[in-house]
């Protein structure tokens, strides 16, 4: 069962700055070409961006949503160096056992800060490309429903932060957000838990085991 209570329509940004803005009372948008001259616009907008590409980092480690596990970078022949897309949050390499390894980004470029720098051919597979997960940041509108409520309801919490700094207001706000962060953590949970049952390899191993509950 929902946590929170979906506002309908949260489908574009501009109907997600119009959520924002009826926090402070402020007339709503029916374009974008309205952001630029209308400042409380501009800072909806703004806090929109901001908290959409925030929450989707998720301390580097992405959403079900936003982690792409199927990139296979090719370093430069001359300099070993690989670049990303401009989009990219987080990046990790792929083991044939373990965990991905995070490595860090340096701009749009993969650096290792072990041994090599940007020459990362000590990555490359017997195949010559480095197997990788990236997580990757998604406009607005591209997001599922769960992660539209959660950036429109902090965004509604810090415009009134910002703007009238009303504790009697922020509370509720902040609760609101809070609730919607926690639906989308719970969908996180279910569709990582439905992809590993879409792994046949988990699946046919958890079977054999009798399942999480086997003693």
């Amino acid at each position: 069962m929902s946590l929170v209570n979906f506002t309908l329509g949260l489908n574009t940004k501009i109907d997600a700055i119009n959520y924002v803005l009826s926090a402070i009372g402020a007339a709503s948008i029916s374009s974008e070409e309205e952001i630029e001259e209308d400042i409380d616009a501009a800072a909806a907008s703004s806090l929109i961006d901001d908290i959409n590409q925030q929450v989707q980092t998720n301390n580097g480690k992405g959403w079900w949503f936003n982690r792409e596990n199927f990139h296979k970078l090719t370093p430069n022949p001359t300099t070993g160096q690989v670049t990303v897309p401009k989009n990219t949050l987080s990046c990790y390499l792929k083991r044939r056992q373990g965990n991905p390894t995070p490595i860090a980004l340096r701009g749009v470029k993969l650096f290792d800060s072990e041994e090599s720098g940007y020459d990362m051919r000590r990555f490359v597979d017997s195949n010559g490309v480095i197997p990788c997960m990236l997580v990757v940041t998604l406009p607005y509108e591209e997001v599922p429903a769960t992660v539209k409520q959660t950036v429109a309801d902090f965004g509604r919490f810090w415009i009134v932060s910002n703007f009238e700094g009303d504790n009697n207001k922020m509370g509720p706000l902040k609760q609101a957000a809070e609730a919607s962060l926690i639906s989308l953590k719970a969908e996180d949970a279910s569709q990582r838990k439905r992809n590993m049952f879409d792994n046949s390899t988990v699946a046919n191993a958890l079977y054999r085991a009798g399942g999480f509950n086997n003693n």
